[in-house]
């Protein structure tokens, strides 16, 4: 089921096949053996990677289906997991200390598991997750019968479930029961129906529900709009996280509740007071603690902030907190945003002591210094220190982090503004531009200039010597005081910039950016005119050239060339030659390619993003807006009957072969790829290319019909790129994966309305679902998973499906294509 929770689909699965939880996790690859003690800590968020393959193996899911299951699909989304990447977070409880995910225990909605047969949402261990539009009511917290959050499994916080020797039952609380004295095991298993538990209704359409909806929607496309710009669903999160937790550190009930609206239930408003009125009551119990231990001479510290670390568990509280903080990040521009968000910043100041240092103590990214500068005009003066920018006299703080500044500053930026400070001087332009950021990384970094090179992610000791070699030329030239300034206008504008973009999650990402995808190096090449050349070749070249622009780093430190075979100084060499014969369309295309991949599109996915609209608006001409998985293995058969199959037919070229020629023809007006590599796109293989496919082209362009072909197959071309129902046959593939055969009923039922006989078991109806299979993909059915395994169970051949194809398809065909389309639209 999409969306479910990897603990729901073990235990439902073992419930299926009627075998204990433990035994079912040692034979999908979990555990090495039956011991519940070998369950990996944090269990249902991650899977190390080869647990995760041998799962996906073991189910019959593919590895992106497996990772679904896991809170890791919302790694790089509301969710940071790179610590536990990189080793330095080893236990999931740990990183759910500076994560808002409730590594034990869940929210749940009882009618959405009632029509799930028990089945539990991963999104319901998120506290972004606080009501069910659906159903429109709050989720549920907490089990009415053992008074433990649902799905916490035992009362010692153990990350892992109970009870493995048991067989699991969806929909029953797999918590220990009731409190009576026994741990573990021994307390037994609460089993309360968790479909029958109370929730609290929400007005349909009402402030909450469109709140939830905005969230839910940002959860699936990872991208949201945020003062009135796009931003990746990241920074999103971490802005949101920062106002729940902003109103949480200053704001009243009072304040809270005048934003959630008026339909809001009872509940919400109630909660809101209770958790203002504990945290006035704790902060003014710690205020009297401390003035008892002044007068005894003692110190003692308050700080409200840590009742602001982690994301309450009450969804009504959420529900409440999260509309508020929408209500205030709902401006169209940053200026909008800072002047609805003036009242809260004026509180935090208040609190904080009528500074902004309450905005570093909270953790809030930069996003609300921005907002804090905007809102008090906050004004900094000038008085440099030629010897070291990091020691002036510069007052307040500015509104951005080391991450937003790229290793080597913007080539543009440093023509226009600072390059007439070291025309002249002995200095490589790349050491130049590091000197910029290294000195920008230090009007924010406290500490040394070692410091704010590992801030900007510069571990190598090797440059420290040129940039300090900078530095002094030019203070010895004398324009360090009109640099200075220069840089400290740079760091102005970017405090007030409306996207700021982060370069150490770009390095992050773009790390194993090796060469640029087949496809996308092959639609690139052909749009410019080139050669694309050999794998290997050219394509990681393009790579170095995007992942320089994208990370703003030095391009010798590319993965593509530090990763490459060979000589690196070759590589180096012949990489420079690469880029500076570049053609201008080359260069453009690039330029949208980098522009497609910085706003978060996928690699492997450029041709598909490239519309001719998209093309059309940066002054690019022609483009059809289709790749390889719109193109099916054979050209749609009432297609090629209508318009291709006068060229075929008359050399003698067979309807499949005529069909598959189409297909490969149509691919090449887009990519500039090798026509065996075209083929093995959409499954032909590389004998069929040469044998048939090849030469039936090649005898069509070379009759006295080609131009009227190649007009016809241009205006196929350009139809399919405007078809905006067109098929994604990958995903279309992956739906049909398992379809192996006919379900007995619905056989019956398509014989008895086609009238024919149902033939024998699991054969005849095999053959119609490879026929489906067929039509639906528009593919050879011996590739079917239905031809597959007939062949193997029954010795089956191609000659006996032919004959079904003859004597049965034409008679049941309506009906046969009626149930497959059942199949893409259940």
């Amino acid at each position: 089921m999409a969306g479910e929770w990897f603990a729901s689909y073990i235990d439902r699965l073992a419930h299926h096949l009627d075998v204990p939880l433990i035994t079912l996790l040692q034979r999908v690859g979990i555990t090495s053996t039956e011991r519940m003690s070998d369950v990996p800590s944090g269990y249902g968020a991650y899977l190390a990677p080869e647990a995760l393959a041998a799962f996906a193996r073991a189910t019959h899911l593919t590895t992106a289906q497996a990772r679904a299951l896991l809170l890791e699909r919302y790694h790089d989304v509301c969710l940071d997991f790179s610590a536990l990447y990189r080793g330095e977070v080893t236990q999931l409880g740990a990183l759910g200390l500076s994560e808002w995910v409730y590594a034990s225990g869940s929210h749940l909605c009882p009618a959405c598991m009632e029509e799930d047969g028990g089945a539990w949402r991963v999104a319901w261990k998120l506290p972004w997750s606080f009501m069910c539009v659906k159903h429109s009511n709050l989720l549920a917290a907490e089990c009415p019968q053992c008074e433990l959050r649902f799905a916490a499994w035992r009362r010692d916080g153990q990350l892992r479930p109970m009870f493995g020797s048991q067989v699991p039952k969806p929909g029953l609380c797999t918590n220990t029961g009731p409190s009576s004295g026994k741990r573990g095991v021994r307390a037994g298993q609460c089993r309360h129906d968790l479909r029958t538990v109370d929730v609290v209704p929400v007005q349909p359409g009402s402030e909450l529900s469109r709140v939830q909806a905005r969230i839910d929607e940002v959860l699936e496309a990872g991208s949201a709009t945020l003062a009135g710009t796009t931003v990746a669903a990241p920074e999103f999160f971490r802005v949101l996280r920062g106002t729940v937790a902003l109103i949480m550190y200053a704001a009243s009930a009072k304040d809270v509740s005048s934003l959630v609206g008026e339909t809001a239930p009872r509940e919400v408003k109630e909660s809101l007071e209770r958790w203002f009125d504990t945290r006035d009551a704790t902060l003014a119990r710690l205020q009297r603690s401390k003035e008892v231990a002044a007068q005894a001479g003692e110190k003692r510290r308050i700080a409200p902030q840590k009742m602001t670390a982690f994301a309450p568990a009450d969804p009504a509280l959420m529900g409440g907190l999260l509309s508020a903080a929408t209500a205030y990040l709902d401006a169209g521009s940053v200026m909008e945003a800072a002047h609805r968000m003036a009242p809260l910043l004026e509180m935090g100041s208040a609190r904080g002591g009528r500074t902004s240092s309450f905005i570093t103590r909270l953790g809030l990214p930069p996003f609300f210094m921005q907002l804090y500068s905007l809102t008090f005009d906050t004004k900094r003066e000038y008085l440099f220190d030629p010897r070291r920018p990091a020691q002036t006299g510069s007052k307040g703080s500015y509104a951005f982090e080391p991450r937003h500044i790229p290793q080597l500053f913007c080539r543009d930026e440093y023509d226009s503004r600072f390059r007439k400070f070291f025309e002249g001087l002995a200095l490589r332009e790349e050491t130049v531009r590091l000197t910029l950021s290294v000195l920008l990384a230090e009007l924010v970094v406290g500490g040394s200039r070692a410091e704010a090179l590992k801030a900007l992610g510069v571990e190598r000791s090797a440059v420290r010597g040129g940039v300090d070699k900078a530095i002094f030329l030019l203070r010895e030239r004398g324009a360090a005081l009109e640099a200075f300034a220069e840089l400290h206008a740079v760091a102005e504008a970017l405090s007030t910039s409306e996207r700021l973009v982060d370069y150490a999650q770009r390095r992050t990402r773009f790390a194993t950016f090796t060469c640029v995808p087949p496809v996308d190096w092959a639609f690139i090449a052909k749009r410019a005119t080139m050669n694309p050349g050999l794998a290997g070749g050219r394509d990681e070249f393009a790579a170095t050239m995007a992942w320089e622009q994208l990370t703003g780093s030095d391009w010798r430190g590319a993965p593509a060339l530090r990763f490459r075979t060979g000589n690196e100084g070759a590589s180096r060499e012949t990489y420079l030659r690469f880029a500076n014969s570049a053609t201008a369309e080359f260069a453009a295309m690039m330029a949208l390619y980098v522009q497609y991949l910085a706003d978060g599109g996928e690699l492997d996915g450029f041709v598909y993003w490239a519309s001719p609209e998209i093309l059309e608006r940066h002054g690019m001409e022609g483009g059809y807006g289709f790749g390889p998985v719109h193109v099916p293995q054979l050209f749609w058969r009432d297609q090629y009957d209508a318009h291709f199959e006068r060229f075929f037919q008359a050399l003698g070229v067979s309807a499949p072969t005529g069909r598959a020629a189409v297909s490969v023809a149509l691919l090449e007006l887009v990519l500039s790829m090798p026509r065996a590599q075209i083929g093995a796109l959409i499954g032909i293989d590389e004998r069929n290319i040469r044998g048939g496919v090849s030469a039936a082209l090649q005898r069509v362009r070379a009759g006295e019909h080609a131009a009227a072909f190649e007009e016809r197959l241009t205006a196929s071309a350009a139809a399919l790129g405007r078809n905006e129902a067109r098929v994604d046959f990958r995903e279309r593939g992956a739906r049909l994966a398992g379809f192996t055969n006919v379900p007995e009923a619905e056989w019956r039922d398509i014989c008895k309305r086609a009238g024919v006989h149902v033939g024998r078991q699991n054969v005849r109806s095999a053959h119609a679902a490879a026929w489906i299979w067929g039509e639906l993909m528009q593919r050879d059915v011996r590739d079917s998973p239905a031809f597959k395994a007939l062949v193997r169970n029954t010795h089956q051949d191609y000659g006996i499906h032919q004959k079904f194809v003859r004597e049965q398809a034409p008679i049941m065909k309506g009906t046969l294509l009626e149930y497959g389309e059942s199949l893409l639209h259940p």
